[in-house]
């Protein structure tokens, strides 16, 4: 899953860094890797666990 979202949230920035509607301050290749293979796939895989446990908690709750 974390490999996934490294290769999609990549396109993602770079693709922003392209158009314009992405920009860094300074350091733009560094913080490039950072950002889109590092921070944001993992928040993106934080995510994705949270809501799948968040389900299977779900399935066991019955309303009354």
């Amino acid at each position: 899953m974390f490999l996934y979202a490294m290769v999609v949230w990549a396109f993602i920035e770079g693709f922003g860094l392209i158009t314009g509607l992405r920009a860094y301050s300074k350091d733009t290749l560094i913080v490039f890797v950072f950002v889109a293979l590092v921070e944001d796939p993992g928040w993106v895989c934080l995510g994705y666990m949270m809501a799948e446990k968040m389900f299977k908690r779900l399935k066991f709750f019955k309303p009354k």
